[in-house]
């Protein structure tokens, strides 16, 4: 659908910026990948709905993995909000 695209026009550079200018942000690249990567299954988010919250829940979960294993801060971006759709795809499967 158009809306997803829209939506994933803007969270990637969303999320971008967010990793570029954040100051308390822990492993820089590696919050940038987790953050960025799993917003481009939102174009699958209505045809195959669980093992799209399957991955963005374990990219999110390695990004508190990063917090547990040596960062000083969270490498979870705040543009990650957007998985909020995800149970409701969930649901209306």
């Amino acid at each position: 659908m158009w809306r997803d695209w829209v939506l994933l026009g803007v969270l990637v550079p969303a999320a971008i910026l967010e990793s570029i200018f954040r100051d308390e942000l822990g492993w820089r690249p590696v919050a940038l990948v987790l953050g960025v990567a799993p917003v481009f299954t939102l174009l699958w988010r209505r045809s195959h709905p669980l093992v799209v919250v399957a991955v963005v829940f374990g990219a999110h979960a390695a990004s508190v993995a990063v917090t547990i294993f040596g960062a000083q801060h969270s490498a979870m971006l705040y543009s990650s909000a957007w998985l909020i759709l995800l149970p409701y795809s969930l649901f209306r499967w």
